[in-house]
């Protein structure tokens, strides 16, 4: 959390103290920034560069907006548009350069109203465009109001991978009772979310711990709870149509199973549940949902705007890319197994912000569909959700890697070795035991870390032979040890803090701060790494960085600034990007940055040479 430093003088403005984590060594370091760091950070990290490339998405609404206003100019009505979250200014220019007669713009996030005012000066729409600085649901009409008169055109962009994340229920609601009048135009007009049944081993594993199979030893199981476990809240969105076909195949077309219909005016229920019965074409075993959504943008659905993957895309291998919307990945609260032909039952349950399923093979009646009732979302009750992501939990199943770990771990422990674990959410002290370690302390000061062990050791009977030390590594003693002498240190090395790569060198740095528990023989897993390079050019990714300029003929240089301002501000050199979702073309060979030996003192500076 921030705290203000009154360091203001001539030359220097106010400045605040921000926590700033050191992954190597695990603490956390003060460091002074400008007090708009705060703001800077939330506009580097948007999608606003992103949604503004978006070409597809821009000429929809101008399209769409297009036909709002000529059909109230054909029975000779004026146009009133309001367009709820401006941000740049963009859609609420588009209807002034389409002639509407008076527009209302609202943007409750300060500094991007400020840049959306320089905007529409730049381009001339100054006198043409009103633009209030606040939430929509905070705006009034009358005299003294925010608003003359009711809006007959709503233009708004409220949506997110899962279509209802940023509020859009709440907005659409709010804005027919207060702000619209009635058989006003909406664009967009209607929302259909869509949802596909697919077998995938490799996203069941990403999902939820699994037993830990192999390698000649009995099999590390997961705990009890984790079998009724909903799993994250989190909902995991991704890039489907980069999902390589040989990790998953689809159960059943996909099927609508959620309609919205923004212009009725009637209003949108906070929570609802739809149930529908769905026909499978093959024969497997449902371990995920996928998820995706599309828009009509005008009245008579002929403009639609789909988010559908490439296989559903009306555009297919052609479709348009997009980051701010992808497609999105649900997981029912247990596998269900199905044969071809049979009639699949799906629960789709919504609150005013989420979606969650339930599936059965089971066909539902109309009698039993409104008996059911919504409750509040579950989310995890095993606490291995609130402490391990999706790649997490991918990693920990990588039956590749364990394969790799357990062949290491054979050769270095002897039957009656002491041994030392530095890491969290791992399976590999269990592992140890199994081959032959007399005792393994784990050294790890995450709380929730320590509660999914805790469960694990418990369910796989090795709380007598894993000793927890919930310390930093500078602050354990012998002790803590028990006075033993460590013969083997290992690690992964995975930790919570690390978001980057060689953010797990904080390994390094613990074996260096242990050096006092180690005997002269102690063996090390693992014993060095290295890290790898290669510059890419990216065919789409650039674009959440890239400068805007103009859309649809209207000039961003404010917008451009302020994005670049804060990305200097705010953001560092590198960031973490799950490049598998994001196409692109090596120019070079990939090649070795820097190499580390774990066995070597941990050097203060380092520079690489390449």
């Amino acid at each position: 959390m921030p705290f203000k430093a009154d360091c203001s003088s001539r030359k220097e403005n106010s400045k605040v103290f921000l926590q700033q984590f050191n992954a190597t060594t695990g603490k956390t370091e003060w460091q002074l920034e400008d007090e708009s760091y705060d703001y800077h950070q939330e506009i580097a990290r948007s999608a606003y560069a992103d949604m503004l490339h978006d070409k597809e998405r821009n000429q929809k609404y101008y399209d769409a907006l297009r036909i709002a206003i000529c059909r109230l100019r054909t029975v000779g009505s004026s146009v009133h548009v309001l367009d709820i979250g401006t941000g740049t200014g963009l859609l609420s220019m588009m209807a002034a350069k389409l002639g509407a007669d008076e527009i209302t713009a609202c943007e409750a996030f300060h500094p991007m109203a400020d840049c959306a005012r320089k905007v529409i000066d730049l381009n001339g729409f100054s006198d043409r465009i009103r633009l209030i600085s606040k939430r929509s649901t905070e705006m009034i009409v009358g005299l003294q109001g925010d608003m003359q008169q009711r809006a007959n055109v709503l233009v708004t962009e409220v949506f997110d991978t899962e279509l209802i994340g940023e509020g859009a229920i709440q907005t659409f609601n709010h804005a027919h009772e207060h702000l619209l009048e009635k058989n006003c135009f909406v664009v967009p007009s209607r929302a259909r979310v869509y949802v596909q049944l697919v077998e995938s081993n490799l996203l069941k594993g990403w999902n939820r711990p699994l037993p830990i199979s192999g390698a000649g030893i009995p099999d590390i199981l997961p705990p009890d709870e984790v079998n009724d476990c909903w799993g994250s809240g989190t909902v995991l969105d991704l890039q489907l149509s980069r999902l390589s076909d040989q990790f998953w195949c689809p159960l059943t077309d996909p099927h609508v199973v959620e309609r919205f219909d923004f212009e009725s005016g009637d209003q949108i229920p906070d929570k609802s549940i739809n149930v529908v019965n769905i026909l499978a074409n093959r024969s497997g075993v449902c371990h995920a949902i996928y998820f995706w959504w599309d828009l009509d943008m005008d009245p008579d659905g002929e403009i639609v705007l789909s988010c559908a993957p490439k296989w559903s895309h009306p555009d297919g291998e052609k479709q348009p890319w997009r980051d701010h919307w992808m497609q999105a990945v649900y997981f029912p609260l247990k596998d269900v197994g199905f044969e071809a032909g049979d009639t699949v039952t799906l629960n789709c349950y919504r609150d005013e912000y989420s979606f969650w399923f339930h599936i059965s093979n089971r066909f539902v009646s109309e009698t039993t569909k409104e008996n059911l009732v919504v409750g509040d979302k579950p989310l995890c009750s095993c606490v291995i959700h609130s402490v391990c992501n999706y790649s997490r939990l991918g990693m920990i199943n990588n039956a590749d890697a364990n394969e790799k770990y357990a062949a290491v771990l054979r050769k270095i422990i002897e039957r009656g070795s002491v041994c030392l674990f530095i890491g969290e959410t791992s399976m590999l002290p269990i592992m140890a035991v199994y081959f032959g370690s007399c005792k393994v302390y784990v050294i790890d000061n995450n709380y929730l870390s320590v509660r999914m062990l805790r469960t694990c050791l418990k369910k796989n009977g090795m709380e007598q032979f894993v000793k927890i030390i919930e310390k930093r590594p500078e602050d354990v003693t012998p002790l803590d040890v028990e006075n033993n002498k460590v013969d083997v240190v290992f690690a992964e090395p995975y930790f919570t803090s690390g978001l980057l790569p060689w953010h797990n060198l904080y390994f390094w740095y613990a074996i260096c701060e242990s050096k006092n528990l180690l005997n002269s023989r102690t063996k090390t897993m693992p014993i060095g790494a290295e890290l790898w390079a290669v510059p890419v050019h990216f065919k789409h990714l650039h674009k959440i960085r890239s400068p805007v300029e103009s859309i649809e003929g209207f000039q961003t240089g404010p917008f451009d600034g302020l994005i670049q301002k804060s990305i200097d501000i705010a953001d560092n050199l590198v960031e973490p990007q799950p490049l598998w979702e994001y196409e692109s073309v090596a120019l070079s060979e990939s090649f070795v940055l820097l190499r580390f030996d774990f066995t070597d003192r941990m050097p203060e500076i380092g520079r690489a040479h390449v």
